[in-house]
């Protein structure tokens, strides 16, 4: 498994103690277990993590529905490991009708 870091710490008693955090489970935990959707989506966009895919899909999707153009195409773009750029989402964007006043 890959880690993001390894980060040193002392104990009480003057050991060394390294942690780390495993990048293919850190957004799963914090769905699972904190049950934060908000913060696992910001971490994993922040360090290109996988594990928040169905996330992006749920509110890419949502914001297709709305018609809202330029909210999709953010969260596209912003989608880690680029989940989101593929010939499907462009097939969707193409079937967008926008709404008044936004970008086509």
């Amino acid at each position: 498994a890959h880690c993001l870091g390894r980060y040193p710490g002392i104990i009480r008693k003057g050991q060394l103690l390294h942690i780390s955090l495993n990048d293919n489970l850190l957004v799963p935990y914090i769905i699972e277990k904190l049950r934060d959707n908000e913060l696992a989506i910001a971490i994993a966009t922040r360090l290109n993590l996988s594990g928040a895919d169905e996330l992006y899909l749920a509110q890419f999707n949502a914001l297709v529905a709305f018609g809202d153009v330029a909210g999709a195409a953010k969260v596209a773009a912003q989608s880690p490991r680029s989940c989101l750029r593929t010939p499907a989402t462009i097939h969707k964007f193409l079937q967008m009708t926008p709404q008044p006043g936004q970008p086509q």
